[in-house]
């Protein structure tokens, strides 16, 4: 049975996180296509949210610096509400920073959880949730946990993007037509 993924709705906010590189731009959920994304649903005025925001932060400099070749980006949902939250970051709060609104309503469209942290794949989907309430970062095994689900579903959309540039066909169509998937296996029998 195949697994399937939910790709989750978008929407079109600008970044309003004053420490934030990409301050001002419009942040999409679709402009993560092809990358992997990390959403933490962050409630700004709380001091706990934003002691696992400024981990995230520190994560996301790890990821860039070891591991350069996977595109993966850490952001950020605050809730309804908390946007004053805002006004008690710092330098070490610099990841992209969107306010939900009762229009977008996106912690409700997303089904999200206080302190959800959202891995979606390439395609925009859902592929798990790690809640930081249950799984603080300041737990260094939950730390390294988080981080290394990053980077093994980088690696996992990094190999099936290789794949399908080898064998010319996106892989949902390999796994929901058998046909094209016998003709592929059987083309690279006769490779190998």
């Amino acid at each position: 049975t195949a697994v399937e993924y939910q790709q989750m709705s978008d929407f079109s906010l600008p970044d309003v996180n004053p420490y934030s590189p990409t301050l001002g731009t419009t942040i999409t959920v679709r402009d993560q296509l092809q990358k992997i994304s990390g959403w933490y649903f962050i409630k700004a005025t709380w001091g706990y949210c934003r002691g696992q925001f400024a981990l995230l932060n520190t994560m996301q400099n790890e990821l860039r610096q070891e591991r350069p070749d996977l595109a993966i980006n850490i952001l950020s949902i605050n809730q309804i509400g908390a946007e004053n939250g805002i006004n008690s970051f710092t330098e070490i709060h610099a990841l992209p920073m969107v306010h939900d609104n009762e229009n977008d309503a996106i912690w409700q469209s997303w089904e999200s959880q206080w302190r959800d942290f959202y891995i979606l794949n390439r395609n925009n989907e859902l592929i798990e949730v790690y809640n930081l309430t249950q799984n603080s970062l300041n737990d260094e095994t939950n730390y390294n946990e988080l981080k290394q689900k990053l980077i093994e579903a980088a690696e996992l959309q990094w190999a099936i993007s290789s794949f399908e540039r080898m064998v010319s066909v996106p892989i949902s169509r390999l796994i929901h037509d058998k046909s094209i998937l016998k003709s592929v296996i059987w083309s690279q029998k006769t490779v190998l």
